[in-house]
C-alpha cells in the first residue's frame, strides 16, 4: 500500500531538521525506506491479486468485485515505489551539486582502470597513495566518501536507478552521478594534480577508442583540469611512486541483480502487472 501519514510524517521530520554536511544523503535513505516499504507491499499486492482470478475457490461474481480492487492495489504501490525511488535519486542529485568535495592546491588525487589480469585496483591504490602522501581522491572528500559508501556503492547504485534510463540516453543514472560529482571534484582542484592508473602505460585498453568514450577522467575530468591550467602527473602501474601502494581490487562485491526494487530495479515486478505499469510519475 502507498506510505501512510505516519511515514510521510518521519520524512518531514527528517527533512526539517537534519543539518550539515550530510542533509541530502539523510533525506534519500529516507525516501529509500520508503521506496522499499512499498515495494514489499507492491509484492504483497501482487501475490495477492494471482489468488484472486475466476479460477480460485468462492463464487464468481466475489472475485469479480474482488480482482479489479487488488489491480488498483498493485498499481498504487508501484507508484509509490517509483515516486519515492525518483525522490531519492533527486535528493542524491542535490548531495552531488552541493557536498563538499574540495582539496586543498596540488593535493587531488584521480584515478581509473584496473588490470583484472593481475587483480590491481586504482581505487585503491590510490586511495593509499594518496593517504601516504598527504593529498585525497574523490571518496576521500566528505562528499565523495558519502556517495560511495551509499547503499552498496556504485554497483547497488546502478542497479537500483536503472528504471530512470530512457532510450536513446546516453549516460546511465548513475554513471551521470558520478560523472557530475567528479567534474565538480576536478573543477574545483588547483595547482598540479596526480592522475593513477591501475595498469601500465603501453596497455592496448588506454588506447582504445572505447575507453576514451566511457572513462570519466577522459569524458569530463582530464578536459577540465587542462582549461584550468593544471599540470597533470601521470603514475601508471610498475612505477616507482606506486609501486609501494600498490592494492588489489575490492573484493566481491554483492550482486543486487534482479531484486525488484528492494535493492535493485523494478524488473521482476514489472511483468507481472501487465497493463498494470503505470509511466514514470514526475515527482
Amino acid at each position: 500500500m502507498p506510505a501512510g501519514e505516519d511515514d510521510r510524517s518521519t520524512v518531514r521530520t527528517a527533512n526539517a531538521t537534519v543539518t550539515g554536511a550530510n542533509v541530502d544523503l539523510t533525506r534519500a535513505r529516507s525516501h529509500r525506506a520508503l521506496a522499499d516499504n512499498q515495494q514489499s507491499s507492491l509484492r504483497e499486492a501482487i501475490s495477492h491479486n494471482r489468488k484472486l482470478t475466476p479460477s480460485s475457490s468462492g463464487s464468481g461474481e466475489d472475485n469479480a468485485k474482488s480482482l479489479p480492487s487488488g489491480r488498483k492495489n498493485v498499481f498504487k504501490s508501484l507508484v509509490g515505489v517509483v515516486i519515492e525511488r525518483n525522490r531519492e535519486y533527486k535528493a542524491l542529485q542535490r548531495h552531488v551539486a552541493d557536498s563538499d568535495v574540495s582539496t586543498e592546491t596540488g593535493k587531488a588525487v584521480f584515478w581509473g582502470t584496473d588490470d583484472r589480469d593481475k587483480d590491481i585496483g586504482a581505487k585503491n591504490t590510490a586511495a593509499a597513495y594518496a593517504k601516504a602522501s598527504g593529498k585525497k581522491t574523490l571518496e576521500q572528500t566528505p562528499g565523495g566518501r558519502g556517495l560511495d559508501n551509499y547503499g552498496g556503492g556504485w554497483n547497488y547504485q546502478a542497479e537500483r536507478f536503472k528504471y530512470r534510463a530512457k532510450e536513446g540516453q546516453e549516460t546511465e543514472p548513475t554513471s551521470k552521478l558520478w560523472e557530475d560529482i567528479s567534474g565538480r571534484f576536478a573543477q574545483q582542484s588547483s595547482g598540479d594534480v596526480d592522475k593513477v592508473f591501475g595498469v601500465k602505460k603501453d596497455n592496448p585498453w588506454l588506447a582504445n577508442p572505447k575507453y576514451k568514450e566511457t572513462a570519466i577522467w577522459e569524458k569530463r575530468e582530464r578536459s577540465m583540469i587542462e582549461a584550468q591550467g593544471q599540470k597533470i602527473n601521470n603514475f601508471y602501474q610498475g612505477s616507482a611512486e606506486l609501486t609501494p601502494h600498490q592494492q588489489r581490487q575490492d573484493s566481491a562485491q554483492n550482486s543486487w541483480k534482479d531484486t525488484g526494487g528492494f535493492k535493485g530495479s523494478l524488473s521482476s515486478a514489472a511483468p507481472t502487472l501487465r497493463d498494470t505499469k503505470p509511466k514514470e510519475p514526475n515527482s
